[in-house]
Formats: C-alpha cells, structure tokens, sequence
C-alpha cells in the first residue's frame, strides 16, 4: 500500500508538471521580457540547451518543443530526436547557429571563446544559478518559463510547477515509515571527499528522506566525516562504488561490507526538473526497503482476493439455485430492518470518533505567502479555523498569529512530518488544505 501511494504520488507529479509534447499558448500581451539584462520582444522559437538542468526543467513545464538542439550532456529520453552540438563546454557554434536559436541557455562552463563568437552574432546567452533551496527553484522556475512562456503566463506556470514539486517532494517524505534508528547516509561524487553539501539542493534531498547527510558541511573533511559516522547507506556517482570496495580506508565501512551502496547518475542526481522526484523517490525505497515489502505484501493480497472473486463469480453461474437462495436470504433480512439498524447506528458512532479528512479550498494559496507569529489578516482566520477542524487549534479563530496559533501549527507540523517550526509557507498550507493532511493524533 505505501508503495503505490509513493507511485501515485510521482504520477501526479508528472501530470501536474506538464510534458514533452504538450506547449503553452502565449495570450498576448505577455512579452516582453526582461532577463538578467536581456530583452525579449516575443516567445522564442528556437532554444539551445546546452545545460541539462535548465532542460530538465522546461520539459517539466511543457516547454520541451521549444528545444531545438542540445548538448551531449542532455540526455534525457524527451530529447533524443532532437540534434547535439557537442559537449556543453566546447559546443559546435556553427551547428548552434544552424537553428538559428533566440537564445542559448549555457552552463557557466561554457568557454569564453565561445560565448563570445555567439554574442558577436546577437545571440543571448543566459547561464542560469542553480537551485540551493526551495525558495530559489520558484525563482529559477519562474525565470526560465517567463522567457518561454512570457511575463504573466509563463511566469506563473513557472511558480505553479516548483510548487508541484515541493509538494511532491513533502508527500514522498511523509509516507515514510518511523524508524528507531538514526538514518544515516551521503552522496560521494568521488573518493576524494566531493561529496552533495547541505548547501546544495541535492544535498537538501536527504533532509526529505529522514536521513542525516553525514557530509553535509563543505569544509574538507567530508573523508574524515564518512569514516568517523560510518553511514548506513552511501549513493555515489557511477562507477564509484567499486573504487570504495577497493580502497584501504573506505571498504571496512559498514556501507560498502553490506552492500549498500548505490550509484546515481551524477547528472542525474544534480539536474532541477522532473529527477528532483525520481532521484528523491529512489532514495527513499532504497533506505526503507519495508515499503517495496509493503507493496509486495498488497498485491500478493489483492491478487488472492481476485482469484477468489473470480471463482466466486463461476460458481455463481454454474449454480441458479445458489443465486436464488442468496436473493431470498437477503430479501428475509429486510424483514429485521431494527437489527440492520442498530449495526449501522454503531459503525456510525465508532465513524464520528475519528475526524474526517476533506480537501478544504477556502483559502486561495499563491507561492509568495508566508506566515508565522506576529501577522494579523483574514487568511490567518481561515488557517485557524482549518486547524481547529483538524483538531490542532482550541481556540476561536482571531486572524491574529499568536503564541497559540505557533503551537497548533508545529503540532500539525509534527505529525505531519514536516520540521516543526511554528511557521507556514506555500508547500505547507497546501498540504494543510488538502485531504493528504494527517489530522491531530487521537490520544
């Protein structure tokens, strides 16, 4: 069962993040618009992507038509049609020319030589800031689609999308399991001690997976920290794990003796679209093997229960008389409608200890709120009011965000799994609103 809401869970996100084939109509009045310096007067036709993360991302947001030609290091499965230019620092530029793209969104590596030669033919080249934290994906998010779906339109589909994978990345994060133990593990991108750092988004990943990253902090002594912490589990870049396996210092970890470690792509592992859930999804099955136990326990079951009904329904239509008998059985207990009664009168009772969970869409959620102790407006009232229905505010709603209000939303924070501070932002009230929200424990 928890295995395929995680599955649900990275469907909805792929439909809620859009695809390949499918492209925004631009209404007008959307352009133009102003990026890091560069002015666009209408939606670009052509786009070269030689940085896989920025594709990653405008094939999330249904922008993938737009892509035109790519880097080798684009590899995903949306653009394998469309042409290469070769690597995305030494690019082909008269293949990029060739199409004629309105603008070149290039990694930082991209050589001066040629920047420079695509300037001097009025080529835009923007080189997009990576993602640290959530707060920069709406940015980066918004920036990116606001070039290729326009200034009101783009940029909103652009905000709607980060949010969509936050909120994933909190559901994933929620169905899993308690565990006793201290979840421990890293991502180690050599042997060296490059290692995913908190400040980075992927190392953020970890945060989502209940886990410690060990080598969290980019201070140089990410070898010293892996051999002193002794992680459980260790994901690396490919073709890592052999070299720990054969290195003095690093094959007695319990990691690599048990045979837990699990290589990711690092591309993979740093791109800011669709692989953010994938890599997050992985991760999670990885270190909570009871959830894939749980699945395989489900279908087993449901599979049982399908052969039974199966032969149910033959025998059902071998035999007439049985089906009569079952007919007249039932038509004999309508003659004791107080007995059915009582039964349905006591289900009812046990029903109305519990508190049921309805998506609530009194409160119009954007991406830009945020709110924590001291604010004062009606949404707060509503927030209120929402808690109380959940059991986590006594009080009568005031639209003041007081100590009381701080303390109802860190306990549904906390049983939510979500790190309780008091305060809300988008991805929370979101899921506050949602039928997804855990109502307060019953004591």
């Amino acid at each position: 069962m928890k295995m395929k809401k995680l599955t649900a869970i990275l469907v909805s996100a792929v439909l809620a993040l859009g695809c390949a084939g499918c492209s925004y109509h631009v209404p007008d009045g959307e352009y133009p618009v102003s990026i890091a310096g560069y002015t666009f007067d209408r939606q670009p036709k052509s786009i070269v992507c030689l940085d896989d993360s920025v594709a990653d991302i405008l094939i999330a947001c249904g922008y993938a038509d737009l892509i035109k030609a790519r880097s080798e290091q684009c590899t995903q499965e949306e653009l394998e049609d469309i042409a290469t230019v070769g690597s995305e620092k030494e690019p082909d530029t008269n293949q990029i020319l060739a199409v004629e793209p309105d603008v070149v969104f290039a990694e930082k590596t991209l050589s001066q030589s040629v920047r420079k030669k695509l300037k001097d033919k009025d080529i835009k080249v923007l080189t997009m800031v990576e993602a640290k934290n959530n707060k920069d994906l709406s940015v980066l998010y918004e920036s990116i689609c606001a070039v290729a779906g326009g200034e009101k339109s783009g940029r909103n589909n652009g905000v709607k999308k980060a949010e969509s994978v936050i909120m994933t990345m909190a559901d994933l994060q929620r169905i899993i399991p308690e565990k006793d133990i201290l979840m421990t593990s890293c991502y180690l991108y050599d042997t060296k001690g490059n290692a995913a750092y908190d400040n980075t988004f992927a190392g953020n990943l970890f945060t989502y997976a209940n886990a410690v990253n060990v080598c969290g902090s980019d201070d140089g002594e990410s070898l010293k920290k892996l051999t002193l912490s002794n992680p459980l589990y260790i994901f690396c870049a490919e073709g890592v794990k052999e070299k720990l396996k054969s290195d003095d210092k690093l094959k007695n970890l319990s990691a690599v003796k048990n045979d837990r470690v699990y290589e990711i792509d690092a591309a993979l592992f740093e791109r800011q679209g669709n692989s953010i859930t994938q890599v997050l999804s992985f991760m999670i099955e990885t270190m909570y093997p009871e959830l894939t136990e749980a699945s395989k326990e489900e279908e087993s079951s449901e599979q049982q229960s399908s052969e039974e009904e199966s032969m149910e329904e033959e025998s059902s239509e071998e035999s007439v008389e049985e089906s009569s008998e079952e007919e007249s059985s039932e038509e004999s207990m309508e003659e004791f409608p107080e007995e059915s009664s009582e039964e349905s009168v006591e289900e009812s009772s046990e029903e109305s200890s519990e508190i049921v969970v309805k998506a609530d869409d009194s409160l119009d959620i954007n991406s830009r709120m945020r709110y924590s102790f001291g604010d004062e407006n009606d949404n707060i009232k509503i927030i209120q009011r929402r808690l109380k229905n959940l059991g986590y505010f006594k009080g009568e709603p005031t639209g003041v965000y007081d100590e009381e209000t701080v303390g109802a939303v860190s306990d549904y924070e906390e049983t939510n799994r979500i790190a309780p501070d008091g305060a809300l932002s988008p991805p929370e009230l979101y899921l506050l609103f949602s039928d997804e929200v855990l109502p307060v424990k019953s004591e």
